[in-house]
């Protein structure tokens, strides 16, 4: 009996968490930008594949990819404290209990990210391509000779 009750939850959870997970960030005429929660193709998101869905209902079959990573759209701050309270020396009066409070303050901040994919179909210059990019040493590297 219990079995019977678990599997439907289980079933709409997971029919819940696989809707969706691909948006349009923008869209021009010939192009635009499309974000998905993370790079992967993986069973049961399919992030990718949902995102090349928008696409092609875009702009069609034919086209592509001219620039993609992964990009910070806010922060998440977490505070955590701990409390801990130790029995200590009563120094005004050594006949009664004493109790001394230490505590731990920790704070993390981390980025929320998303994948964005940019986009043009196949011929079309309504999207400018993606540039070089510039090393984090600040030159780009001379190849070959000039």
């Amino acid at each position: 009996m219990v079995r019977v009750v678990l599997l439907p939850l289980v079933v709409a959870g997971l029919a819940g968490c696989a809707g969706g997970g691909a948006r349009y960030v923008s869209k021009q005429g010939d192009g635009g930008v499309v974000a998905i929660p993370a790079d992967t193709d993986a069973w049961p998101t399919h992030y990718r594949k949902k995102a090349e869905e928008l696409i092609v209902r875009h702009v069609g079959p034919d086209f592509e990819v001219v620039g993609e990573g992964e990009v910070v759209t806010g922060q998440s701050t977490n505070h955590d404290q701990k409390v801990q309270r130790d029995k200590t020396f009563n120094t005004t009066n050594p006949f009664l209990p004493a109790e001394k409070d230490t505590i731990n303050t920790t704070t993390t901040t981390r980025d929320i990210t998303e994948y964005h994919i940019t986009y043009r179909r196949r011929g079309s210059a309504g999207v400018p391509a993606a540039g070089p990019v510039t090393p984090a040493g600040g030159s780009i590297p001379s190849v070959g000779p000039r």
